[in-house]
């Protein structure tokens, strides 16, 4: 592993009252809760008696992140990208349709309007004057209750193309390069008319008698993305207010329509594909590869179950000698590369959790449960940076209550919205960009010195 190492410095701020400190240091062990003394009476750049130092050791590296779950959110994504940094990524969406009633009868001489399946969407990345081309498929494999899907999850389906038209390129609404993820809109794609005439038309009476026959006989759609020209973009489909509907008429009336479902009780997840990366910049590879030479300067991140940042401090304990400390704040500055205006604007928000190799389970750190206010990790537009407050579990770590494990820097939200980070490593190159290095800036006092 690179290890970034960093001369330690500390900076003397005021001489404290060792009798005040013991005092602070009883109330708080009672409380529990080291980590917050004075937060709410001292401003950010005056913590008072304290010492303070922003030069410990960080090791960081960009790696592969998990896969995750995608099957109990509401929104999925769908697109096609192919970023300069990052290289190509596929989004694909599988999902089972439900009845709007039982026993449906469509009467004699039934003809086929058309069948449309609308998608509804808020949010997109990427440059949307990029259509992307979307292909619909019968599934031939069942979604299954009660079961975890993933990003890397896939089901067996029928490889005909069910779309009118075979070439069909979806350019997403609004046509501009700025985010209306509040703004919903939605497209509608036309479905062949032999198909819906063979499946739902001439469908036995017995498929229409409830849910559970329905699934059985039409098991859903796998819509796929691919590729096309351009840098291309990625929308967020709100899988929950969009549906498939028929457009018929009979010998009685013309004009009619029947529904078929995607609500709350719908089983459906987004698949995404990074094509291991293959087409990415030569450090992003690098580092995914294990060679994090280039870890000093930048990093890299991306949603979607891409790529995170792992990160420790390796000497921090050794740092104290084992003296007594109480951590007024320790703060993690992450300054971003990015800029806002360009087809890839910062992510607006981070999130950081830990894994325990025991379990390799992802935990959310304990400063993460005083609230958002306070933990952080939201874009500063202004000064470019992302800064969590994680006073308590570098409090933790001082003491000896926790172990050191590595922490996971991660895009927020990462399985519902694509989106990708490029911030300053531990310790860039270039001496203009020492002030923006990823550190830990930590005020504290030590009570036996």
């Amino acid at each position: 592993m690179f290890v970034v190492k960093q001369k330690y410095k500390v900076k003397k701020v005021f001489n404290v009252s060792v009798c005040i400190v013991c005092l602070l240091f009883a109330a708080i062990a009672c409380k529990e809760d080291p980590g917050l003394i004075g937060l709410d009476v001292q401003p950010e750049d005056e913590i008072l008696n304290t010492d303070h130092f922003d030069s410990t050791t960080v090791e960081a590296y960009s790696a592969v992140h998990d896969s995750l779950i995608t099957s109990n959110v509401s929104v999925n994504m769908l697109g096609y990208m192919n970023d300069p940094v990052f290289g190509e990524t596929q989004a694909g969406i599988y999902t089972q349709f439900r009845l709007s009633s039982f026993n449906a009868n469509f009467g004699d001489n039934v003809q086929v309007d058309s069948l449309v399946l609308t998608l509804t969407y808020s949010g997109y990345y990427g440059d949307t004057l990029n259509a992307f081309r979307l292909r619909a498929y019968e599934l031939t494999d069942k979604l299954i209750e009660n079961t975890n899907y993933y990003t890397l999850s896939s089901l067996n389906y029928d490889n005909v193309n069910l779309t009118e038209d075979n070439n069909l390129y979806i350019t997403p609404r609004p046509n501009t390069k700025q985010d209306t993820s509040a703004s919903p809109y939605y497209f509608r794609v036309k479905l062949k008319n032999d198909f819906a005439k063979s499946k739902f038309i001439d469908a036995p009476s017995s498929v229409y008698a409830n849910d559970a026959a329905f699934l059985d006989y039409f098991k859903g759609l796998y819509l796929k993305a691919d590729a096309m020209t351009g840098n291309g973009c990625m929308i967020s489909c709100n899988m929950t207010v969009s549906g498939l509907t028929l457009y018929y008429s009979n010998s009685l009336a013309k004009n009619q329509q029947y529904i078929y479902r995607l609500n709350e009780s719908t089983l459906h997840f987004g698949a995404v594909d990074h094509f291991n990366y293959a087409g990415a910049t030569s450090h992003l590879r690098d580092q995914l590869n294990g060679n994090h030479t280039s870890a000093s300067d930048i990093l890299y991140l991306q949603a979607g179950a891409g790529v995170k940042v792992v990160l420790g401090f390796p000497y921090l304990k050794s740092t104290f000698n084992d003296q007594q400390v109480v951590i007024h704040r320790a703060s993690l500055i992450i300054n971003c590369m990015e800029d806002a205006s360009s087809d890839y604007p910062p992510a607006g928000a981070l999130n950081l959790t830990y894994t325990d190799p025991l379990t390799n389970l992802g935990n959310l750190l304990p400063d993460f449960y005083l609230g958002s206010d306070y933990f952080g990790g939201t874009y500063n537009q202004t000064k470019k940076e992302y800064r969590f407050h994680i006073t308590q579990y570098i409090q933790n770590l001082v003491n000896g209550r926790g172990s050191n494990y590595s922490v996971n820097i991660l895009i927020n939200p990462s399985a519902t919205r694509l989106s990708r980070l490029m911030i300053y490593g531990p310790r860039p190159s270039l001496a203009a960009d020492i002030d923006k290095r990823l550190r830990l800036e930590i005020y504290y006092t030590i009570i036996n010195k």
